[in-house]
């Protein structure tokens, strides 16, 4: 059948070389693969950035402030306690901007250290809004159909004579529907 011993050689030593190629391909790939691992493990080193946000006022911790290092996508939000933490800095000068709703933003300037954190507490101002002035004006007489049930009339003399009333307070008390009298 044309096999003899020369034969048994050559496929002998064919699959030696094959088995060497892939154990070489194996090794290589995983030469490749340690060789990523230990590019994870080498990236630039970060810092990061902690500390309080507080009412200026009343140092009373401020909850839900937004923190953000300016022109990145590093955020944090103040906790309960009004802490926060932001990590993976890139090392060198950043600004810290604080927005909280009520109370007028804050921006810091800061210096982030590779592998160091910077505390940096933060005391927020309120804001003051003012509302524009409402001006009413009523020309003309009112019918009482048009206020509907925002009118009732009290005939304060048939009253005086059924009731023993001592002042003003007595005589509207209960007399007409949602009016509430309020010693001062």
């Amino acid at each position: 059948m044309g096999e003899g011993p020369g034969s048994f050689r050559q496929g002998c030593a064919s699959l030696w070389t094959a088995g060497r190629r892939t154990a070489g391909r194996v090794l290589a790939t995983a030469g490749l693969l340690s060789g990523a691992w230990g590019s994870v493990g080498a990236q630039t080193p970060t810092g990061t950035v902690t500390g309080k946000v507080s009412d200026a006022a009343t140092t009373a911790p401020v909850v839900g402030a937004r923190v953000v290092i300016t022109g990145s996508q590093l955020t944090a939000l103040t906790g309960d306690d009004g802490r926060y933490t932001i990590r993976l800095i890139p090392p060198g000068t950043a600004e810290l901007s604080v927005n909280r709703l009520g109370y007028e933003p804050s921006k810091t300037p800061l210096t982030v250290t590779a592998g160091e954190t910077v505390t940096r507490d933060i005391a927020l101002k309120q804001a003051t809004y003012s509302l524009s002035a409402v001006v009413t004006t009523v020309t003309g007489q009112q019918k009482k159909v048009e206020l509907a049930n925002a009118t009732t009339q009290i005939a304060v003399g048939d009253k005086l004579a059924e009731l023993p009333v001592t002042n003003m307070g007595g005589l509207l008390s209960g007399r007409a529907s949602s009016v509430q009298v309020v010693s001062t």
